[in-house]
């Protein structure tokens, strides 16, 4: 006897979409099968699609961090770990990886955001949660909780080379030190390429024109994605980063600069 059992389903794996009956143990799936499967709890699936649930890998839910924490010239977030979670259910998200942003002053730690962020996700969410840790104040100290970071459990790590408005951009020797260290950790570096002195020089060229629009604002960043500023994460790095993804507004202008860093890193990998 299962614990929950939906019937008659169209079940969409990573081969093909078929329908069936799922039976479910616990938090598990016991058996899919196209023949009657008995269960305490029968959903009738008929006419609904039955999918894996989707982890949602880049994600903010960092109330607390204010316009001073960041610097200035940012918004509060719309959501913290309970609206934000909610809403991921209701669309099919059963995982989602928040990125936990160290504070931006003298002596902040990367590993204190990170148990924030837990303590604060432990009580508010309703789904399945991890985090990024993200190192945005350049120190030898910052670097130094790499290790004790994936020791928690974190072994992925998100960087900035842009918005020195907020003071999280980095420069480039410090990631290349941090490429290092999470190698060294068998960690995965996640890094935000955008041009800023491009993008704002964009910006005011719209508004000198008038173009106000708030679609400008997305268009100025359009084609900022210059392809030094897409490789240079990659450039200060020999043939050792195990992997590292960019954080792009327009992949199909920068997929040759990406396709150049694999020459660099083992795995590059895009996302939008």
């Amino acid at each position: 006897m299962f614990d929950v059992v939906i019937e008659g389903a169209t079940i969409v794996s990573s081969r093909r979409t078929f329908r069936a009956n799922v039976g479910v143990v616990g938090e598990k799936i016991a058996a899919i099968d196209h023949a009657p499967i008995p269960g305490k709890n029968v959903i009738d699936g008929s006419g609904k699609w039955l999918i894996p649930g989707i982890i949602d890998t880049h994600l903010h839910l960092q109330p607390e961090l204010s316009d001073d924490e960041l610097g200035g010239g940012l918004e509060p977030w719309a959501d913290g770990y309970d609206s934000g979670t909610i809403a991921a259910a209701f669309g099919g998200v059963t995982s989602v990886i928040d990125m936990r942003i160290q504070e931006q002053r003298p002596g902040a730690r990367a590993v204190a955001a990170v148990v924030q962020g837990l303590e604060d996700a432990s009580r508010k969410a309703v789904i399945d949660f991890s985090f990024h840790a993200g190192l945005t104040y350049p120190s030898k100290e910052t670097l130094a909780e790499i290790p004790e970071l994936v020791e928690m459990g974190i072994p992925s790590f998100k960087f900035f080379l842009t918005y020195p408005n907020w003071r999280i951009r980095v420069d480039l020797g410090f990631l290349y030190d941090a490429f290092l260290a999470i190698r060294a950790n068998n960690g995965i570096a996640a890094v935000h390429c955008e041009d800023d002195q491009v993008i704002e020089h964009r910006k005011r060229k719209f508004v000198s024109e008038g173009r106000k629009d708030h679609r400008y604002g997305q268009i100025s960043r359009r084609r900022s994605q210059s392809t030094t500023s897409a490789f240079s994460p990659a450039r200060p790095a020999p043939r050792f980063m195990p992997c590292m993804y960019q954080a792009e507004r327009d992949w199909k202008r920068q997929g040759t600069s990406s396709d150049r860093a694999r020459g660099s890193i083992s795995k590059v990998y895009r996302i939008t």
